[in-house]
């Protein structure tokens, strides 16, 4: 897997690499799917086809057991909270994943690079 460059919603740009993103993978049950894999595209269309959006990645849970509960320790459990840590990950030097999984919570840390 290679690294990844991202925009931030402030169209500025930030960078995973390739370590951070297999580690993030071998954690998942589900599947992380980028640009260019096989089901990218019919995963990331909506039910609005005027609406054509490309994130960078697209994680799938397999079920309830793995649900994020907070991202760089903002507490997730509502939609607005989920947006307002992703805009935080505009500045932020390492994404904190803190999710649930049949009921023991985990955490996960992988360094930004600028």
């Amino acid at each position: 897997m290679e690294s990844l460059s991202l925009t931030t919603l402030e169209r500025g740009k930030t960078k995973i690499d390739a370590a951070a993103l297999e580690a993030l993978a071998a954690q998942l049950r589900g599947t992380l799917l980028r640009e260019g894999d096989a089901s990218y595209d019919e995963v990331r269309s909506i039910w609005n086809a005027m609406i054509d959006r490309r994130p960078g990645l697209i994680i799938s849970c397999v079920g309830a057991s793995d649900v994020v509960t907070a991202v760089n320790e903002r507490p997730i459990e509502r939609p607005e909270q989920a947006f307002s840590a992703f805009q935080s990950l505009a500045v932020a030097k390492e994404l904190r994943v803190t999710y649930e999984r049949k009921g023991a919570r985990r955490e996960i840390v992988y360094p930004i690079d600028d």
